[in-house]
């Protein structure tokens, strides 16, 4: 008996080992300050059979000249190899939280940025989720 309770707590001290020295890329990384640069990855259509296929796409995100927190979100798809051109939208972001995002009576656009990671969704009225978007950010 002794010896399985040695075995034992062999085993926890390292799993509390392991787990005390396990790298620190599991924790949420703080939002950018800016969103700005270009992100690359999927978006997924939610809406089957239909209105939208999966598609891998870039966005390039550019400070807007004539506005302070808001945003130039081109959408772009990858079609053999080369980018075509989907919109442009003009997106606010809150750098506290992290959420870029854009609204109007079409739909809502809204994306959350964490480190080099970002993933959103497009909704159209009324409140019908069409896309899921996860893009890395371009180094």
């Amino acid at each position: 008996m002794i010896p399985r309770v040695a075995r034992s707590l062999r085993l926890s001290v390292l799993c509390a080992g392991t787990l005390a020295f396990a790298p620190a890329g599991h924790a949420q990384a703080a939002p950018p300050a800016t969103p700005e640069g270009v992100w690359r990855g999927t978006s997924i259509c939610q809406a089957r059979p239909g209105i939208c296929h999966d598609e891998i796409v870039v966005l390039h995100v550019a400070a807007a000249p004539d506005s302070a927190g808001v945003f130039l979100l081109t959408m772009n798809k990858v079609i053999a190899g080369q980018e075509e051109f989907m919109g442009t939208l003009r997106a606010h972001y809150d750098a506290a939280t992290g959420v870029l995002s854009y609204a109007d009576a079409r739909g809502i656009w809204r994306f959350t940025l964490r480190g080099r990671e970002m993933e959103g969704t497009g909704t159209v009225p009324p409140n019908l989720l069409i896309r899921r978007v996860a893009v890395t950010r371009d180094p």
